[in-house]
């Protein structure tokens, strides 16, 4: 099985506290999305957790979107990291896909181990959904129906385009 990972943060840098995960799993040889989920973390929890800054021009950024996700229930970081890892492993997950893995699954990584957990996939278990995305000069045909900027949604989002890709 595979997921693609998608996460939203307060920084663009390798020190971004995250504030939703979402994931996508599917069957990449069948092309069937199998399911997805979203984890909302306590964004004061992240920074006490980890140490991470939010940068004023991204909450400047996020304040001129749509979607606005301050309004939804959190938990805290170690519970959401926590309840990834049951996710990937009951999906039986052996493939992640990042957009890019620079930035998804390296900002994962480093929350996992801000908390003293380890991440739960290999490191050579890691893709990127933006070099197939540059190799097939792909681009989205018409509007989505998804939130732009939704964890979850732009995951599932991410993975329909792959599936077609490679249809």
């Amino acid at each position: 099985m595979h997921a693609m990972i998608d996460i939203e943060t307060l920084n663009v840098g390798s020190s971004a506290p995250l504030f939703e995960i979402g994931i996508c799993v599917f069957d990449i040889n069948e092309r069937k999305i199998y399911g997805s989920m979203q984890w909302n973390v306590d964004l004061l929890d992240v920074i006490l957790t980890t140490g991470f800054c939010p940068n004023q021009d991204t909450i400047k950024w996020w304040q001129s979107q749509a979607y606005d996700p301050r309004s939804l229930p959190r938990k805290s970081l170690k519970d959401c990291l926590i309840e990834l890892t049951e996710y990937l492993e009951k999906n039986e997950v052996d493939y992640v896909w990042g957009n890019s893995p620079a930035f998804d699954c390296v900002l994962l990584e480093r929350h996992y181990e801000a908390c003293g957990l380890v991440k739960p996939w290999k490191y050579n278990k890691e893709l990127d959904f933006r070099t197939i995305r540059w190799l097939r000069e792909w681009t989205p045909k018409g509007e989505r129906g998804a939130v732009s900027h939704n964890a979850r949604e732009d995951a599932v989002a991410q993975t329909e385009a792959l599936l077609e890709m490679l249809a």
